[in-house]
């Protein structure tokens, strides 16, 4: 609350006016007071600036997570991906193979 004549001046809490200049002669006890609201903001920006960091550090711990899981899963899938292609490779050629020997065969037979 103001004091009364003056916008710069202001009661405490025993209802005495003073002044908010900077050469107060009140001995720093209400720059002492002003300081801790100060102090807590400062405090919680370093909270949330710790809190900030923990949650980067956090989400870039999962993000490595994910990417070595994927790479993990690509690797398998890629290795079972390669075993099935040289399987069905392998299958083409026996069944080529086989198609080729059987309609030489059957040519010869029919030739003869």
């Amino acid at each position: 609350m103001y004091c009364s004549g003056s916008s710069s001046s202001r009661t405490s809490n025993d209802g005495s006016c003073s002044s908010s200049s900077s050469n107060n002669s009140s001995g720093g006890g209400g720059r002492i007071l002003s300081l801790v609201p100060v102090t807590a903001v400062i405090l919680e920006k370093e909270v949330l600036a710790t809190l900030l960091i923990i949650h980067l550090l956090v989400l870039i711990v999962i993000v490595v997570v994910v990417v070595v899981v994927v790479v993990v899963v690509v690797v398998v899938v890629v290795k079972v991906v390669v075993v099935v292609v040289v399987v069905v490779v392998v299958v083409v050629v026996v069944v080529v193979v086989v198609v080729v020997v059987v309609v030489v065969v059957v040519h010869n037979s029919r030739s003869t």
